[in-house]
């Protein structure tokens, strides 16, 4: 996984450095009924950002489930704490000796 995952990167940085230095053609299109002529170059750098923003909002994302999967799973075990510590203490059986004989008595 880390030998294609390096591959990748050097085939975009291969891709990306022709495009800077080589690509100096206008282009013109349509963005929202906004009409935009730029360079290769410009509209290369432009994906180039969008996809860092997109990146950022991705890790931003899953930064915030992990925290909050680590505030679910903490509070799951205060709860059982709390729940434990309120737990009435199971009641020993006292001895026959403390209690009232309840047996009766034989009559005179």
């Amino acid at each position: 996984m880390v030998v294609l995952g390096v591959l990748l990167i050097v085939v975009v940085v291969v891709i990306a450095v022709s495009i800077i230095f080589g690509g100096s053609g206008a282009v013109a299109f349509n963005l929202l009924g906004i009409d935009i002529d730029a360079t290769a170059r410009t509209l290369f750098v432009l994906g180039m950002l969008s996809v860092v923003v997109a990146v950022l909002g991705l890790l931003l994302v899953l930064r915030g489930m992990k925290r909050q999967r680590h505030l679910r799973k903490e509070n799951k075990t205060l709860k059982k704490e709390v729940r434990q510590s309120h737990e009435p203490e199971r009641a020993t059986p006292a001895s026959t000796d403390d209690h009232f004989d309840s047996t009766p008595r034989e009559q005179q």
